[in-house]
């Protein structure tokens, strides 16, 4: 047992000196050099190449050779410094994204990575709709697979803007089959919104007629960790007005009626709550989008959980939060 855990850190310990981490720039401090693990792969980025090495393959017979992932098209790569690599839960897919644009790549099987080419064809495709006018591209804050969706090809984008786009790339990369809008919880998008200047610069394609309409998941509750805005409700539309709107963690939680408002597009400037029941942040923070997450567990309402947070602090929670193709838990379905 001890000859097997020293074996293990001798592997882990020369991990660091394989080739796939040699940095052919003369820029040795080049930051948009990083690497995954995914499973029983390793994946790096170095600019201009996406390397990649098999563990087990390494770990058996120390190789010091490492393959090449060759996107198909090579157009399909967002232009931009890659900032994010993530794979999928069944590790076939990898979300490479940059600070606006989202590609998704289909990865090597197994058999792939023993053959004698050092060079390994993807099939590479871009999500979201084309944008000729790159600057007007919100950026990217966060790219998420969820866990349970069907063959775990559901994408999450979320933009600083506040936008969450959701793509099934198995089935549509240019629409989106699920969008929320964090600056106004409760307002179902509708296809006037879809049109909106706005919410086309999030990468939503407009020229064709929107058929499958966004959904909104209405139990959309706010859990703020500043003190001074606890006491604020959030003001939407909802579906279900049985649920409460107010703050997570309120004495009064059990008690609040949700109040109903307009939908809105969204608007270049900040706005405050009004008599008509609209609702916006007075500070620039609180309504720009940092980062995402799902909970944690298995069998329990972890996975369902979908919290995001703002600038500010603000954090929001979805509860439950299921793709449009979503593959449920048999421990749930009990």
């Amino acid at each position: 047992m001890a000859e097997l855990l020293f074996q293990e850190d001798d592997y882990l310990n020369n991990l660091p000196n394989h080739p796939i981490f040699n940095n052919n720039n003369n820029n040795n401090n080049n930051k948009n050099t990083f690497s995954i693990i995914n499973q029983n792969q390793l994946i790096l980025s170095a600019p201009p190449e996406l390397r990649l090495i098999s563990l087990t393959n390494y770990k058996t017979q120390q190789t010091q050779q490492y393959k090449l992932l060759i996107p198909r098209p090579r157009s399909a790569l967002p232009i931009k410094p890659i900032t994010t690599l993530t794979a999928n839960p069944s590790s076939r897919l990898l979300a490479i994204c940059s600070t606006d644009q989202v590609s998704v790549l289909s990865l090597p099987r197994t058999e792939e990575h023993s053959d004698s080419s050092t060079q390994i064809e993807c099939q590479t495709t871009k999500i979201g709709a084309e944008d000729d006018q790159d600057d007007r591209r919100e950026p990217i804050t966060k790219v998420l697979w969820h866990p349970w969706s069907h063959r775990a090809s559901t994408l999450l984008i979320l933009h600083s803007n506040g936008i969450l786009l959701e793509f099934d790339v198995s089935r549509d990369t240019l629409n989106p089959t699920q969008t929320i809008d964090f600056n106004s919880p409760y307002s179902l998008l509708t296809e006037s919104y879809h049109h909106h200047p706005s919410y086309s610069q999030a990468g939503i394609a407009s020229t064709e007629p929107f058929e499958c309409h966004p959904s909104l998941i209405s139990s959309f509750q706010q859990v703020s960790l500043n003190s001074s805005s606890t006491k604020k409700s959030l003001i939407g539309l909802s579906k279900h007005p049985q649920r409460s709107s107010t703050p997570l963690g309120s004495p009064k939680a059990s008690r609040s009626k949700p109040r109903l408002s307009r939908s809105i597009p969204p608007s270049a400037k900040n706005h405050r709550s009004t008599s008509q029941g609209t609702y916006g942040a007075a500070d620039r923070a609180s309504s720009t989008a940092v980062s995402l997450c799902f909970g944690t567990g298995a069998g329990d309402w972890g996975p369902l959980t979908l919290y995001a947070i703002m600038l500010n602090g603000d954090m929001y929670a979805i509860c439950p939060y299921l793709p449009k193709n979503a593959s449920v838990s048999f421990f749930l379905s009990e």
